[in-house]
């Protein structure tokens, strides 16, 4: 499973429940307490920008059919320093960072990042975030979806990084789906961490409720993993993992895996081609032709690359099927043949032992049919040679 990043989005949160700095060395000793991480029951507050608050606020308002809304309503409540109510949301134990470092910019974690927890969607504004164009606006995605919060050594939030439903060249890998513990799932759905899914399409496609579990949490005492004896295998989770209730199947969960060389590979090539393609300040526009038709001459030799490629496989793939085919026109060709005529035979022969009439009739029919599907020969007169 992939899921797709947006990073560092613009928006500013104040996380509620983490320790006080004099607690931070606590946590940065050799032997930190995750257990003590672990039952910290954060939450943050959404504090700005103040023009996406108000626009929250008034798409709220008007889905709850607050009649007179006037235009640049928004804008005013966006200028006011109050409103009605505060947006917040949920935030996962915090946990100390496991990736290793050199997958750090490849799944859009900031640099000097030391702890991590997950923000779960804020349920109550899914109505209003829906009716927001979220290509324009990827922030939302943050508090539809959910997405993650770095922070440094001092606990303090260095970005806010939001799960997305378009393509980008930011990724986290999980490896799965894995069968979860049923103690654990239990202990999960008692604390309150499942949580209903917030989009009508993963509904749709049978997800239920949901978790973050932080990296080899056990939760309640019960780890995620399945005993190494069970017969449906064990994972290990030592990077976090998400468990997924379903609808109309058992729970899994895939567990956050680190880049392979050539996804971090890949990843710069694309970051590379990013920033090829964006037109720097100040060139003259011959500057900025030539700077196009050389970003559109790579694309297309990456792009006949990648046709060739795919010609080839599909090439490879057809030869197969080819074979396969004229493998199954052989047997059925000779295969057939003897079939019958060995069935022919054994039905004469029984026939003789039982009725003289019947053999001689079978016989006939027998004879007439090979008659009809064999014409004879036609064979030249031969020359009459005479003798001088």
């Amino acid at each position: 499973m992939k899921l797709t990043i947006e990073p560092a989005i613009d928006l500013q949160i104040d996380v509620i429940g983490l320790h006080d700095a004099d607690d931070v060395q606590v946590l940065d000793e050799d032997a930190p307490a995750p257990e003590a991480m672990a039952a910290q029951r954060l939450t943050y507050k959404l504090m700005g920008p103040l023009e996406k608050i108000g626009m929250l606020h008034q798409l709220q308002k008007q889905l709850q059919g607050d009649a007179a809304s006037k235009e640049g309503e928004h804008v005013a409540i966006a200028k006011s320093d109050s409103f009605d109510e505060v947006i917040s949301g949920s935030l996962s134990a915090l946990a100390p960072l496991t990736l290793p470092v050199a997958c750090h910019e490849a799944a859009g974690i900031p640099s000097g990042a030391k702890y991590w927890c997950f923000a779960y969607p804020v349920e109550a504004l899914e109505e209003a975030l829906e009716q927001i164009n979220l290509a324009d606006e990827m922030w939302a995605f943050f508090l539809l979806i959910g997405g993650f919060v770095f922070f440094d050594g001092s606990l303090e939030v260095l970005s806010c990084n939001a799960l997305t439903l378009v393509p980008s060249s930011f990724i986290m890998h999980f490896d799965g789906p894995h069968s979860p513990s049923p103690a654990c799932l239990d202990a999960l759905r008692k604390r309150g961490r499942m949580r209903d899914v917030t989009l009508d399409a993963l509904e749709s496609a049978g997800f239920a409720a949901f978790a973050w579990v932080n990296p080899s949490e056990a939760p309640g005492g019960q780890s995620l993993s399945r005993p190494e004896g069970d017969d449906s295998g064990s994972a290990t989770y030592v990077h976090g993992a998400f468990v997924y209730e379903m609808l109309r199947a058992p729970a899994n969960f895939f567990a956050l895996r680190p880049h392979t060389d050539a996804e971090i590979a890949e990843f710069l090539e694309a970051r590379a081609e990013d920033e090829e393609e964006e037109v720097p300040e100040g060139l003259t526009y011959l500057q900025r032709v030539r700077r196009s038709w050389a970003v559109e001459r790579r694309r297309n030799r990456k792009e006949a690359a990648q046709m060739r490629e795919l010609a080839n496989a599909l090439s490879q793939k057809n030869a197969s099927k080819g074979e396969r085919r004229d493998a199954k026109y052989v047997v059925f060709r000779y295969f057939t043949p003897l079939c019958v005529t060995a069935l022919t035979v054994l039905v004469l022969i029984c026939l003789g032992y039982a009725s003289r009439p019947a053999y001689e009739l079978a016989s006939a029919l027998v004879y007439s049919a090979v008659g009809d599907a064999c014409p004879p020969r036609q064979t030249l007169p031969h020359a009459s040679h005479t003798r001088r």
